[in-house]
């Protein structure tokens, strides 16, 4: 019922919820909705693995967050596979988009991103949560999450829970002069704190809202609270942007020479000239290999070639060593494919080799594949 009456305040009309049994109360928010006159729909039956929640607009899909990183890139096919079973089911039921939030991990989203996109062409939101230096819990740099996400093509990336409205904006900012989509800011009502067995958020709605212009100012144009946030909250937003003009702000201006590409951890910037180094061959030494060459060449950047199918399973399982930013090679369009689905940063290509173009416009549009 607190959903319906968040939904209520944002001036929204319907809500449809599922019947997975993570959601608890469906009678009472149709009661709920009877009373405030919001249509709320009861869902689908869906994957008990996972944790969803159909509402507003579209769908809000909390990810699973295994510990290893290695044990969930691994996984990303069979959870892909899984995924788009679901989303098939939600994206014939009409939804308006698909909203990936409380994102820990980049293989979870790659793996979301990639599913929403095989079954439907609504646009598709991606939200991280992250500490107080924008980290994940997985180690991940929120802006490297940025630069793969929105490169998939990610409609909207931004972030949720976390903390509240004030240390989510400094890491909002971080993100802004790389944002080449809209930003999302859901800050929780500040840090919760345990009160007599209860947990209590101390960020009322008037300060919540306060933030709401310097939000607008950093590129925010999908606003909305997380944990702790209540309909006052919400409603106090809203009557916040309502007094902002967002056509009064600047356009943040990218400098073309400067190229964002990233690892799973690290955001990294390259140009167009950049000097990628000896090739670097799938071979058991890959690990010292990248190593070596992250350590040893200062341009920032290194390339591996992929040339045969064993060289796919090496590189899987040394991948997690790249930091810098990395140009994939390979002159079979299928081993390139797979290397970039397998990789969970955002790799260029250098413009070696003889690849069809239309090929790599392909996987630029799919895997953010960066074309120098």
């Amino acid at each position: 019922s607190l959903l319906v009456e968040k939904a209520k305040a944002a001036g929204l009309g319907i809500v449809a919820l599922t019947d997975h049994d993570c959601i608890q109360g469906i009678p009472e928010a149709m009661e709920a909705g009877e009373r405030l006159g919001i249509r709320v729909i009861p869902g689908l039956e869906l994957d008990t693995e996972f944790h969803t929640e159909l509402h507003m607009l579209g769908l809000g899909v909390d990810p699973q967050h295994p510990a290893l990183q290695e044990f969930a890139a691994r996984n990303a096919q069979r959870r892909q596979a899984r995924n788009e079973a679901i989303l098939n089911q939600l994206a014939a039921a009409g939804v308006d988009l698909f909203l990936i939030e409380t994102t820990m991990t980049v293989p979870e989203a790659r793996a979301a991103v990639l599913a929403c996109k095989s079954v439907s062409d609504k646009p598709v939101w991606v939200t991280f949560t992250c500490d107080e230096n924008g980290r994940t819990l997985s180690g991940s740099d929120v802006l490297a999450a940025l630069i793969i996400l929105q490169g998939m093509g990610a409609a909207a990336f931004g972030l949720n829970c976390s903390s509240g409205p004030e240390g989510m904006l400094e890491q909002i900012r971080r993100l802004t002069p790389y944002a080449a989509v809209p930003l999302i800011a859901k800050p929780n009502a500040g840090l919760p704190e345990r009160v007599d067995g209860g947990v209590v958020y101390h960020c009322p709605p008037e300060e919540f809202a306060a933030y709401a212009r310097a939000f607008a100012a950093a590129g925010v144009r999908i606003f909305g609270g997380c944990c702790g946030t209540t309909p006052a909250h919400i409603a106090a937003l809203r009557e916040a942007l309502a007094e902002i003009d967002f056509a009064a702000f600047p356009a943040v201006g990218h400098d073309p020479d400067v190229i964002p590409c990233a690892s799973e951890k690290e955001a990294r910037f390259i140009t167009p000239d950049v000097d990628v180094g000896e090739t670097i061959a799938c071979t058991s030494d890959l690990m010292e290999d990248i190593l070596e060459a992250e350590e040893e060449a200062p341009q920032g950047a290194l390339k591996i070639a992929i040339l045969e199918e064993d060289d796919l399973d090496i590189f899987a399982e040394n991948q997690y060593a790249v930091k810098d930013a990395l140009c994939l090679f390979s002159d079979v369009p299928e081993l390139l494919e797979k290397a970039l689905r397998l990789y969970q940063g955002r790799a260029f290509w250098d413009g070696t080799g003889d690849l069809d173009e239309a090929f790599l416009e392909e996987m630029r549009v799919r895997y953010g594949l960066v074309l120098l």
